[in-house]
């Protein structure tokens, strides 16, 4: 929901907050002001160059976030197209999801190489398909013969999450043992889900 008149700050554990566009301009220019009259030496700096100065900041920095805004939106659309939308288009039969998820990286990459991204997590008939918008469109499918467990856990290569666990799938492919983890919404329905269709146990470690 847009917030009109005000830009919302929101950092973790920092600055929680609402600063509307004129007391952000302010602070801008004041701060411009101070920083130029200690450069200089000087107390009686023209005070037009000062705003001139923190105007063509304050439209940088407005031009950059909407160049970013704009990129990630498009690099999104990107994703859904050549994942869900086309399995779709292919008649691809949706059990669950598409869904928002967060794909916690592979084991077998180790936690200096682990990838992590946001994508989807759809579950069909036939397999699980987990996907990752970052760095480049990427998706994981397992089928359910694959899938050797199902299990909660609170941390995952070594991040550490306090609401949504992980749900890590273990699985064998091409002879190989790896664990493969990710996070969505509804995890409980989708752990529960999943170890269903493999035919498996959900083992919840979510306390860990």
């Amino acid at each position: 929901m847009a917030v009109s008149g005000c830009n919302q700050f929101a950092a973790s554990n920092t600055v929680k907050g609402c600063i509307s566009s004129k007391a952000l301009f302010q602070i801008i220019i004041l701060a411009q002001y101070d920083i130029l009259a200690k450069r200089f030496h000087m107390s009686d700096i023209d005070f037009v160059t000062v705003v001139a100065f923190g105007m063509l900041i304050l439209l940088g920095v407005v031009l950059l976030f909407r160049y970013m805004s704009g990129s990630l939106s498009r690099r999104w659309k990107a994703h859904r197209a050549d994942t869900v939308d086309q399995w779709a288009a292919d008649g691809v039969e949706f059990e669950l999801g598409p869904v928002a998820a967060q794909f916690g990286g592979l084991e077998s990459m180790g936690v200096a190489k682990a990838v992590r991204g946001v994508g989807y997590a759809v579950l069909t008939p036939k397999d699980l398909r987990v996907t990752s918008a970052t760095p480049t469109t990427v998706w994981w499918t397992l089928n359910f013969r694959q899938i050797k467990g199902i299990t909660l856990k609170r941390s995952f290569l070594g991040k550490r999450v306090k609401q949504t666990p992980f749900i890590v799938v273990r699985f064998v492919k091409d002879g190989q043992a790896d664990k493969l983890g990710f996070q969505v919404k509804d995890f409980e329905a989708w752990a529960q889900k999943i170890a269903d269709k493999a035919g498996v146990s959900v083992n919840e470690q979510a306390a860990d």
